[in-house]
């Protein structure tokens, strides 16, 4: 039971972040998932209209523009960047996790592939941009969900569990503007695939997990990055 309790306690640091947050705290953070969700569409509708480099370099841009409304909009309320995890928090351990379980990640999603299943790498220009692209997707994903809404929903919500279970379900959510109009998926495909939602859901729940324990952001920007990174850098046909 102890070792249930442990797992499941929340840092007295993390507590003392966001306890200050107030109601208008977390509608300006819905505020930040609705132009993000926008923003996905929009990307998605630019992306049609290119290549796979095309995507990448529109993926960039986009993700590039949340990062820059968040930031801008933390600017304007006075805060810092402790308060999305970017500065402060145990560094060491967020860094130590983020390490470990990217690099897992990695080869579950990439070199175990070329290894056991025959596959290969895309070639090097591809790679090269993908390193990228999937930097600014892991960056700007992680510092609006887990940087800035979770922390802010608090203010609301004032339960990091719930909290937690309500990003997961944005993460979700937010994917499905890109895919529709990328994609051509509807939304019923969509919430039917039932593995890419639950995959989405559980990735949603661990990497607001590791923000929470460590009180710093990187331990989540690194796994997504480098599972990202590693599923397309291989060939799937």
């Amino acid at each position: 039971m102890k070792i249930l309790k442990k797992i499941f306690s929340v840092p007295e640091d993390y507590i003392k972040s966001v306890e200050a947050y107030k109601s208008m705290d977390a509608i300006r953070a819905i505020g930040v998932f609705a132009s993000v969700f926008v923003l996905y569409a929009l990307c998605g509708v630019v992306a049609l209209k290119t290549d796979v480099a095309g995507q990448r370099w529109v993926g960039i841009l986009f993700n590039g523009i949340c990062i820059g409304i968040v930031l801008i909009l933390m600017r304007h309320q006075k805060e810092g960047l402790e308060t999305v995890g970017l500065k402060g928090g145990n560094i060491k351990l967020t860094l130590i996790i983020g390490c470990a379980v990217g690099t897992l990640l990695f080869f579950l999603n990439g070199l175990s592939n070329i290894w056991f299943a025959g596959k290969s790498f895309v070639s090097a220009d591809r790679i090269l941009i993908d390193i990228l692209f999937y930097l600014f997707v892991a960056l700007s994903e992680e510092l609006i969900f887990r940087g800035y809404i979770l922390t802010r929903l608090y203010g609301l919500v004032k339960n990091v569990y719930v909290d937690m279970l309500i990003v997961a379900l944005l993460f979700i959510l937010m994917h499905f503007p890109y895919r529709m109009v990328a994609y051509q998926m509807s939304f019923v495909e969509f919430i039917t695939n039932v593995d890419r939602v639950s995959d989405l859901f559980i990735t949603g729940l661990w990497l607001s997990y590791i923000r929470i324990k460590t009180n710093s952001l990187y331990g989540a920007i690194l796994p997504h990055w480098m599972s990202d990174l590693a599923y397309d850098i291989v060939t799937h046909v």
